[in-house]
C-alpha cells in the first residue's frame, strides 16, 4: 500500500514539476523574429519565435539573448521572458 502512495505521489511531482532552467521566450507581436542565443560556455545559436508563439530555450548556467539592437542579459533563475512592441519586457 505504502509503494503504490509513493509511486502515485513520485508521478505527480513529475507531471508538476517545470522544465528545470528552462527559459521561456514568449512572442506577443504580431512579427516572427529570430533571437541570438549566447549560453554561457556554449555557443551562438539562432532562436526562431513564431508571432503569438513561445519558445524554450536553456539557461541553466545564464545566457545572453539580442535582437533588433537589444540585449539582455540572463541568470539561471529567469523562467520568463517577453517580446513586446519589438523590445524585450520581464
Amino acid at each position: 500500500m505504502k509503494t503504490r502512495i509513493f509511486v502515485a505521489s513520485a508521478l505527480a511531482l513529475a507531471i508538476l514539476a517545470p522544465a528545470a532552467h528552462a527559459l521561456t521566450v514568449e512572442n506577443q507581436d504580431k512579427s516572427a523574429y529570430t533571437i541570438k542565443v549566447v549560453p554561457k560556455g556554449g555557443k551562438e545559436m539562432d532562436l526562431a519565435v513564431k508571432a503569438g508563439a513561445k519558445a524554450d530555450v536553456d539557461c541553466k548556467m545564464g545566457c545572453q539573448l539580442s535582437f533588433n539592437g537589444n540585449t539582455q542579459n540572463i541568470d539561471g533563475k529567469l523562467a520568463k521572458i517577453v517580446i513586446k512592441y519589438g523590445k524585450f519586457a520581464m
